[in-house]
């Protein structure tokens, strides 16, 4: 997955641009090591040899290893990172990312999605919502009200067709009207906030 999201400085001749990256995994990886979600705080000010944080809690951790697919920025310092169903790293959920502090501040399960982790993530223009869609959950998008937590709940709505596991972008919006349009198997639905 590949989010950018831009932060504007005060007086600053050009806004910085954060850019954070997940590895893209199968469904059956089962390495215990874990995977990095790459940040470059400022890649602007930075290029040509931006230098990088790599976000990767170690193994022994109470919460499994990062295993990063789908990303979605949710503020200039916090992203949402799907992960990954495995036989070392956990059921499939959702990390909550401190992207300044590089650490995963904490991480919630949706029924439904725990055999899952892959897919895609978008935060809705108001920043109220989570959209969660991939091609293991059995046709849902899952709806998830901010603020995260590892106590947030999920609405599950039902979908012509799956999002397809691979994909990591397969919903956009409207910034002026909210309406999310997501890709599946079947073509385009639009969805009304």
């Amino acid at each position: 997955g590949l989010a950018r999201t831009l932060r504007m400085g005060a007086r600053s001749p050009a806004p910085a641009q954060e850019l954070d990256v997940t590895p893209d995994h199968a469904f059956s990886f089962v390495g215990g090591a874990g995977d990095p979600v790459v940040v470059i705080a400022d890649l602007a000010a930075s290029l040509p040899q931006p230098p990088l944080i790599y976000i990767a809690p170690p193994a022994g951790q109470i919460a499994p290893p990062l295993k990063p697919q789908g990303l979605a920025l949710f503020s200039a310092h916090l992203a949402l990172v799907s992960h990954v169903a495995n036989n070392n790293g956990g059921n499939g959920s959702i990390d909550i990312i401190d992207t300044v502090q590089a650490q995963r501040i904490d991480r919630f399960s949706i029924a439904g999605y725990e055999t899952d982790g892959l897919g895609t993530l978008a935060a809705n223009p108001a920043k109220t919502h989570l959209l969660v869609f991939s091609g293991f959950s059995g046709n849902k998008l899952f709806v998830v009200p901010a603020p995260f937590s590892a106590t947030s709940t999920a609405t599950a709505v039902t979908m012509p067709s799956n999002g397809g596991s691979a994909q990591t972008r397969a919903i956009a919006f409207d910034n002026a009207t909210g309406r999310a349009y997501v890709g599946h198997d079947s073509g385009i639905s639009a969805l009304d906030p």
